[in-house]
């Protein structure tokens, strides 16, 4: 099995809430696509951006365990997909204790 970790701000950058249908949206597909996950914790950082801009985020960090490489693919459109529904230049992700930052050009 294949450990993934991920983080989606629980804002967006203008300070407002996501609501709580975005994420059971994003949830769900998890759950569809590869048979669960785990919310690890809530976390915060600081970052900056390719512009200069700097944001504070308050992220949930999500644990997918993937049943092969295979996922992969899959697994990296799920989060393009989220990356679009939440607003995101980035998300932050571990796979295989490997981290990168995905963006739209990744």
């Amino acid at each position: 099995m294949i450990e993934t970790r991920f983080l989606i701000p629980l804002k967006n950058n203008d300070g407002l809430a996501y609501l709580r249908t975005d994420f059971i949206e994003l949830e769900d597909r998890l759950l569809d696509q590869f048979g669960g996950w785990t919310h690890m914790a809530d976390v915060d950082g600081t970052w900056r951006s390719d512009t200069g801009v700097v944001y504070r985020d308050f992220s949930s960090q999500y644990l997918v365990t993937l049943r092969s490489w295979r996922q992969t693919a899959e697994f990296l459109g799920v989060l393009d997909w989220a990356r679009v529904k939440f607003e995101q230049e980035a998300i932050m992700v571990t796979i295989a204790g490997v981290p990168e930052i995905l963006g739209p050009s990744s």
